[in-house]
């Protein structure tokens, strides 16, 4: 069997690469364990307030799940690598994030 139930996934890479790992973890076997390290700003910033795991098909989030993971981890060090649309691109989805925050 290449891929035990109890053995978790390290999904490494930006938000659609950690979403699309995430989702086929959610699948196989009914959810087998996982665990992300985003490497953009945009997948660290939605990987800190989301479990859902989707992807657009005929809209967006068509196709999805929720699926939380064992384990977020971030390493800010990949920020260097960015250019710098990327990170205008996390830092709007930051925004985002904290506008429609609920103090409730």
């Amino acid at each position: 069997d290449p891929l035990r139930r109890s053995e978790p996934v390290l999904a490494i890479g930006g938000g659609v690469l950690t979403d699309m790992a995430g989702f086929a973890c959610a699948l196989w076997r009914r959810g087998i364990p996982w665990c992300r390290m985003p490497t953009t700003l945009l997948g660290m910033v939605d990987a800190s307030v989301g479990i859902k795991v989707a992807t657009n098909y005929h809209r967006k989030n068509g196709v999805g799940a929720f699926h939380s993971p064992l384990h977020t981890y971030v390493d800010p060090s990949f920020l260097r690598t960015l250019p710098t649309a990327d990170v205008l691109s996390g830092v709007g989805e930051m925004m985002k994030a904290a506008l429609v925050h609920d103090r409730a």
